[in-house]
């Protein structure tokens, strides 16, 4: 990244400041990273919801119990269908869970 060598300063009015604010909370950026990315013509994205990396904690989790099993029936020749059912079941409930939250 080149170096900044320039400052910049910017006087806002009060509602100008709180609409700054409230646009950088939603992107998690700094002042200067939201301004750079303006600058740059790169529309700033909003942070996911909370709960949505909860989400993907448990689906990864769910990927990697369904990975075990297939790499255990892959070696011992047979698979645990309880266990293969279960995380497809749980995969089920989280797909319908975003769904719900989604509508």
């Amino acid at each position: 990244m080149a170096e900044r060598k320039y400052k910049l300063t910017v006087t806002l009015n009060e509602k100008d400041y709180a609409m700054l604010n409230k646009l950088k909370k939603k992107t998690g950026l700094t002042t200067q990273a939201y301004f750079l990315k303006l600058f740059h013509d790169i529309q700033p994205k909003e942070l996911p919801p909370s709960d949505f990396m909860e989400v993907l904690t448990v689906l990864r989790q769910i990927s990697i119990n369904m990975n075990q099993i297939a790499v255990k029936a892959n070696t011992i020749g047979f698979i645990n269908a309880e266990a293969y059912w279960e995380n497809s079941r749980r995969i089920q409930e989280v797909i319908s869970e975003i769904k719900h939250q989604m509508s």
